[in-house]
């Protein structure tokens, strides 16, 4: 009897309503998750592929750091080759200037024993 009662068939259809309610929107809501737990996935993913790029540009730069390093060595020591055969160089022709200027005396000696002789002979 209590069955057939129209109020209380109103009340459970009601109530099923509602459920059905809170179910669709139970569904709508995990489905917003759904999308928003796989939009931090991608954007996650995304973080760590900026952070290996990141790593990567870094290894470069230590990379470029490194080679620039070794060029300036090499320059540094061409400078110092450079300087060293510089200074050779003028030490050998400090050599051969005074060896000129030796020569140089002793022709102006022979001159003056030649001009001295034959100013004695006239």
């Amino acid at each position: 009897m209590a069955n057939s009662d129209p109020s209380r068939l109103d009340r459970i259809e009601a109530l099923v309503e509602k459920i059905g309610q809170r179910v669709d929107s139970n569904a709508r809501a995990i489905e917003a998750l759904s999308e928003s737990n796989a939009e931090a996935q991608r954007e996650r993913a995304r973080v760590y592929e900026i952070m290996a790029e990141l790593a990567q540009s870094h290894a470069d730069l230590a990379e470029s750091h490194a080679t620039i390093a070794k060029a300036q060595a090499r320059l540094a020591q061409s400078n110092a080759d450079t300087k060293k055969e510089m200074y050779r160089m003028m030490g050998n022709f400090e050599q051969q200037n005074q060896q000129l200027s030796k020569r140089q005396g002793e022709i102006v000696d022979i001159l003056k024993l030649l001009v001295n002789k034959q100013s004695n002979q006239e």
